[in-house]
């Protein structure tokens, strides 16, 4: 069953899309092509970009939920979102009368009035039998300057189906919150729809620290590729998975070591980074790479380990 906004629909995503194509032959409208279903999800050419002519269907939709990212062009929406685009009128209310609603759960808010703190909502984490569909080399790994260990270590892998490397994302116990994807075709990374991003690599770094290991610094990158590499070359690094958000602050002050050296990428949305956690944590000996080293180099990939390794860091 399809459920969107907890409405149980009476139709799985493959008759709901059977049914949109043919509203749209009717109309004459070429603009979605459906491919057969891969695993919990089902490939589409994406009607955002090329006017849906795609040689090779680049965008997919979560089969339970309705979701649609493509890996192209970077859209991503609900259904019914994707109805309302493709037909020009109301995606919602066309999925109402064309299937009808089987369930309307209630949504409940339980409000906690112990010290005025929320009540913790469960967190449903990604089993960890789904990673073993992804645990394959790709010549993009040694491609991307990743070594073996670094890949067993994250269990980096690669899905066949989206053509993309993937990227387990734990929260610090260890649960897998979800999988990140990055093309080996394009530099498009891709989370699930709403994800809220953690530190990526907090988990690796927390249990090397427990096992005994001293770690006085840590680099912080804006992308998992980034600290990937910083560990290869045997240095400790996070990732922000973008610019940095108020949760991800929280959790840099409250990192085990004592120096933060930032090293976000050489340009703007690097430097608004850099800043917001100059910001925002108080409490480390903060220092950044020192750019005027990397002779104009935009990222910590664009470098040699020997650079990255003589490359100056300042206050």
């Amino acid at each position: 069953m399809l459920k969107i906004r907890n409405v149980e629909f009476n139709a799985s995503l493959d008759e709901v899309l059977q049914r949109l194509q043919v509203e749209l032959n009717k109309r004459g409208i070429n603009l979605l092509s459906k491919v057969r279903p891969i695993k919990d999800h089902i490939m589409i050419t994406c009607p955002y970009h090329k006017n849906g002519q795609e040689s090779r269907p680049s965008a997919q939709i979560r089969e339970k939920d309705g979701l649609f990212m493509c890996f192209t062009c970077r859209e991503s929406h609900t259904l019914p979102d994707v109805i309302t685009h493709c037909l020009n009128e109301d995606g919602w209310k066309w999925l109402l009368q064309n299937f009808s609603s089987v369930n309307i759960e209630e949504r409940k808010v339980n409000i906690s009035f112990d010290n005025n703190k929320p009540t913790q909502q469960s967190v449903e984490y990604v089993p960890e039998s789904e990673l073993d569909k992804y645990r394959f080399l790709h010549p993009y790994m040694k491609e991307r300057k990743l070594t073996v260990p670094i890949i067993k270590k994250f269990d980096v892998g690669y899905d066949s189906q989206t053509d993309c490397l993937t990227f387990p994302v734990k929260d610090k116990k260890g649960g897998i919150l979800f999988i990140a994807r990055r093309s080996v075709n394009t530099k498009f990374f891709s989370y699930p729809y709403g994800a809220k991003k953690p530190l990526y690599g907090e988990y690796e770094l927390l249990r090397e620290i427990k096992n005994g290991t001293s770690v006085d610094a840590v680099y912080i990158c804006e992308s998992i590729l980034d600290a990937l590499v910083i560990w290869c070359w045997g240095k400790y690094a996070v990732a922000l998975n973008g610019v940095g958000s108020a949760p991800q602050m929280e959790m840099l002050s409250n990192l085990p070591c004592r120096t933060l050296i930032l090293a976000t990428d050489n340009d703007e949305g690097g430097r608004k980074a850099r800043n917001a956690i100059r910001k925002s944590v108080k409490n480390k000996l903060i220092m950044e790479i020192d750019y005027s080293s990397y002779n104009g180099l935009k990222d910590i990939n664009d470098m040699t380990k020997e650079q990255f390794l003589k490359c100056e860091v300042r206050l």
